[in-house]
């Protein structure tokens, strides 16, 4: 029976198992190839919750969201009958004041923000007897406030340019990445199905066109939480000979 089988960057990785015997292997892959399997024995001793913490899963720390409403999940621990579940935004300083808490029989639980700002979360394991340790703390960022609206820079308004077309605008503060909008002459129409296009970048590389084409572009910006800014304004250029 398959626990758990997984692709991973890293050269470790921690898992809550129950007791019993286990074997686990590893193999490295690339593209297109991959080694053979290296594998080893394993044996998991019962061990009371008390010495134990339970592992977060989703959401990562750090992550930011504009969704009112939040699913959080952690792993189950073997012994445990419950989880208590916290959430606050003063980073667990005081203990007497939880901006929430539940208890519950399964291992993910969904939070509604009420405000914009950052949170932190935690997981307790309980049983009617003992309870474990804390959770690592994970951090939260609530943000509906979407970016500053992109000004664009180059090519300038009605300007004949030639191909290559390069499209700029300046780096918004706390984007992340930015939609372009292409539309043919009549203003309306998207040039083609690659737009809008998304880019980490304030520049794109425009290659289409043919002479005496006007062609109109115009740009949103998009933060890690995934806001997305006003349009910017139109600009319009023609392709030259």
């Amino acid at each position: 029976e398959y626990v758990l089988d997984t692709l991973l960057n890293d050269t470790k990785f921690t898992i809550s198992l129950a007791p019993g015997n286990c074997e686990w292997r590893v193999r490295g892959e690339n593209g297109s190839t991959q080694t053979a399997y290296v594998k080893r024995a394993l044996n998991i001793a019962y061990s009371s919750i008390k010495q134990q913490s339970v592992r977060l899963l989703a959401p990562p720390n750090g992550f930011q969201t504009n969704q009112k409403d939040l699913g959080f999940k952690w792993e189950q621990l073997y012994g445990a009958t419950k989880y208590r579940f916290q959430v606050v935004s003063n980073n667990f300083a005081d203990e007497d004041k939880i901006m929430y808490e539940v208890v519950i029989p399964s291992n993910e639980q969904i939070f509604t923000f009420l405000k914009e700002r950052a949170y932190q979360w935690r997981v307790r394991a309980e049983n009617d007897t003992a309870q474990s340790k804390w959770s690592n703390v994970y951090g939260v960022i609530f943000d509906k406030t979407p970016p500053a609206v992109p000004v664009l820079q180059s090519p300038a308004d009605n300007q004949s340019i030639s191909l290559p077309a390069t499209l700029q605008w300046n780096a918004v503060a706390g984007a992340e990445k930015y939609k372009l909008y292409v539309y043919k002459a009549d203003s309306t129409t998207l040039y083609n199905s690659s737009f809008p296009a998304v880019t980490s970048s304030s520049s794109f590389s425009f290659n289409l066109g043919t002479s005496g084409e006007k062609i109109y572009w115009k740009v949103s910006a998009i933060d890690k939480a995934g806001n997305e800014s006003t349009l910017s304004k139109f600009r319009k250029f023609i392709v030259s000979q």
